[in-house]
């Protein structure tokens, strides 16, 4: 089952969902979401630098995906 599947299954009523992305440093975090939002090119990926947000819209479902740096030059 994909995760457009089951959020459909969790709650039919809301069609707009936000996620948020949290892993440890180069756990490939900004790769997931770039795949999820049909990028071009995986090849330019550099260190998150505080955060990204994306919007994909898919089968009818809005995803907010929040992507968060854990780079340690970042953290207090």
């Amino acid at each position: 089952m994909g995760l457009l599947a089951l959020l459909k299954k969790w709650r039919k009523s809301d069609k707009e969902f936000r996620i948020l992305v949290l892993g440890l440093d180069n756990a490939g975090k900004t790769s997931l979401l770039k795949v999820c939002a049909d990028a071009e090119s995986l090849q330019d990926i550099k260190p998150t630098q505080g955060f990204n947000i994306k919007t994909i819209d898919k089968q009818g479902v809005k995803l907010h995906m929040w992507d968060i740096g854990g780079q340690k030059t970042i953290r207090p």
